[in-house]
């Protein structure tokens, strides 16, 4: 088995390997470098640092580049994006229990249901992420609108008896 042999190119900034790359698919200026090199060098440039050629060897040039700082998102972009995974949430709850209800064929319960209930509380919890000084520690749960009002299910069954009883 042939030896492992790791080129730098300045002419193409490429590293080759003869494992990999046939003798006539390394550039003729390419010189060899250790594998500590080659790991030290392609670290180098994936910091930002340059690879330039002094005497006849690859080094690096120039200091690392640090990405800028990321500042911290303000309290209301923090409140915005609660705001919408609350609108996200509440879109679900919703079709869910709205599909119960176009079985049904009444518009009109859901949307009583949907005023008495849900909206409550979508204003209560919009109102907390609102106050709050952490916006993402405020919590909720649409399902206690089904343990405190009507669940679609419940809905849906009061309206198939509703319609029972008309058709008698």
């Amino acid at each position: 088995m042939k030896k492992e042999k790791i080129f730098y190119a300045p002419s193409t900034g490429g590293f080759y390997d003869t494992q990999i790359h046939s003798p006539n698919q390394i550039p003729s200026d390419a010189v060899e470098i250790s594998k500590a090199q080659h790991a030290s060098l392609h670290a180098g440039r994936a910091n930002g640092r340059h690879i330039v050629m002094f005497s006849g060897r690859p080094v690096l040039e120039g200091k690392p580049t640090t990405p800028p700082p990321v500042a911290p998102p303000s309290i209301d972009d923090r409140r915005q994006s609660m705001h919408d995974r609350l609108d996200t949430d509440l879109d679900l709850y919703i079709h869910k229990h709205f599909a119960a209800l176009i079985l049904a064929h009444d518009k009109s319960a859901f949307e009583r249901w949907l005023d008495d209930i849900v909206t409550v509380y979508y204003e209560q919890r919009l109102q907390a992420i609102d106050q709050a000084a952490d916006p993402e520690k405020v919590k909720w749960d649409f399902s206690v609108c089904d343990r405190e009002g009507v669940s679609g299910t419940k809905i849906n069954t009061i309206l198939k008896r509703r319609h029972a009883e008309k058709l008698k």
